[in-house]
């Protein structure tokens, strides 16, 4: 937990309540209650409070539910030179965290490790018994700051990446980082039980992480400054048939895969990597997704089981593009960054899907005028080839040509990670949504009702929630529509 670091406020910053697993259900009952009162107008039933949209609550792990962090790492003054973790807030180190409960076991289980490690080498040069080769000073020496990304189970991997404000040098530093590597790795196989998240006997399949991948990705060690990203290196062990001369090492990988198993049975597998966006609660991604095959679940019902084409925007990595590819006849992914897009081809690769899905290297808002103008927005396709959309926004919501493209069609999924941004786009609002025309005020709400609705509680003890809306086009005659 974290402690009062000198100097500075015994507080956890500002956008943390304390990690207490006694008060998560009346906190998040407070906070679904608050998000159902927020959106009542947009789940009321033809004015009938009593048949409103009833939300649907998805609780996370009460701890142990992230699967990245980052800190601040600091040394104390004076002759001891203790090196601790510290957490920002306003931009400024807080407090000492000597724990982290809102992390996964594995990753405080390699915060105590790494810190250990770095201390040692740091108390073995400064009496003179750092090796002769400057070993430990090249790692601590202008150390800045850790990052941790990991998944649930071991066979993902965990990737620490070290931060520092000065050049580093290469020729000391990879050395020096891969001796850090095999230790945290030996570490690692010997922790206990309590340190693991998910159970050994559910492992991923192999056919969505190898064991040969397994082995590279048990945990990777990167550095970085400005303008330098630096590996520590693989040194594979002798192999089994005896052979005394290992292949040579290999740079460590840069990114974990993390494995979703929903309700249905279906299991998916996903490359996140280290400095791009990746969904930091696994529970709560599974959570989402599970939601969102029910929700094309019952769109194909209403259809009476015609395939139907999806159109996705702002797709990320892939997350909801390959656990959805399966109940659509095609899917078009829309996504902004090369990078991400990149990502989503692999995770399409690695869960076997071949056919059927194209991933799209563009801004949403500039394929959205496109399609509006009746081109086909770089996509191949017009409109008129998708029956669904949906729509995954950064916290700033739809923009004004984005969201007059979603109102063209019958069924539309948002996923927000701001719920005031759902609101704006569906209700409009005194402040204006910013997305109107000539003073006009665009609003979802004007032509769709909602059908089913979510609240994902991706960030426990924060403000902070993801909500789900189905929405359908209502009917013509104006009478609503609240179910599918």
């Amino acid at each position: 937990m974290p402690n009062a670091a000198e100097g500075a406020a015994p507080r956890v910053p500002s956008y943390h309540d304390a990690c207490d697993p006694a008060t998560y259900d009346d906190a998040l009952a407070a906070k679904a209650s608050s998000l159902a009162t927020r959106f009542a107008p947009l789940l009321a039933r033809d004015d009938d409070d009593d048949d409103a949209v009833m939300p649907e609550v998805f609780a996370s792990p009460r701890s142990h539910f992230r699967s990245r962090c980052r800190f601040q790492v600091a040394r104390a003054e004076g002759a001891d030179g203790a090196l601790s973790y510290r957490m920002w807030d306003g931009g400024k180190p807080s407090v000492i965290v000597s724990t982290f409960p809102m992390a996964l076991r594995r990753v405080n289980e390699v915060m105590r490790l790494l810190l250990g490690a770095l201390q040692e080498g740091l108390d073995a040069a400064a009496a003179g018994g750092g090796g002769g080769a400057g070993r430990d000073d090249v790692l601590t020496t202008g150390l800045e700051a850790a990052h941790f990304l990991a998944a649930r189970s071991a066979r993902g991997g965990v990737l620490v990446t070290l931060v520092y404000s000065s050049p580093i040098d290469a020729a000391r530093w990879v050395p020096a980082a891969t001796a850090l590597r095999t230790r945290l790795a030996s570490a690692l196989e010997r922790s206990s039980p309590a340190a693991a998240d998910e159970e050994d006997e559910s492992p991923p399949p192999l056919h969505l992480l190898s064991e040969d991948e397994s082995a590279r990705l048990r945990v990777n060690v990167l550095g970085r400054s400005k303008g330098v990203a630096l590996s520590a290196r693989v040194v594979p062990v002798p192999g089994a048939a005896g052979d005394a001369s290992p292949s040579p090492s290999r740079p460590g990988e840069t990114y974990v895969v993390e494995t979703l198993r929903l309700d249905d049975g279906d299991a998916f597998a996903y490359k996140n990597a280290e400095g791009a966006f990746s969904n930091p609660n696994a529970w709560m991604a599974e959570h989402t997704l599970t939601w969102l095959r029910s929700c094309a679940r019952a769109i194909a019902a209403e259809r009476g089981g015609a395939g139907a084409s999806l159109l996705e925007l702002y797709c990320g990595c892939g997350n909801h593009t390959v656990a959805l590819a399966g109940m659509f006849t095609r899917v078009v992914a829309v996504e902004i960054s090369e990078e991400l897009c990149d990502a989503a081809r692999d995770n399409l690769r690695r869960n076997g899907i071949e056919e059927g899905v194209s991933i799209v290297h563009a801004p949403s808002a500039s394929v959205s005028r496109e399609l509006l103008r009746g081109g086909g927005g770089g996509l191949g396709l017009g409109l008129d080839a998708f029956d669904v959309v949906l729509v995954d926004p950064p916290r700033a919501g739809l923009d004004a040509d984005t969201l007059a493209l979603v109102k063209r069609f019958e069924y539309v999924l948002y996923i927000s990670c701001d719920p005031a941004s759902l609101a704006r786009d569906a209700m409009g609002g005194e402040e204006g949504n910013g997305n109107g025309k000539g003073g006009g005020t665009l609003r979802l709400s004007d032509t769709h009702d909602v059908v089913k609705f979510a609240v994902f509680d991706h960030f426990p003890y924060t403000r902070h929630a993801e909500v789900g809306a189905c929405f359908a086009r209502r009917r013509p005659d104006g009478r609503s529509r609240r179910s599918l």
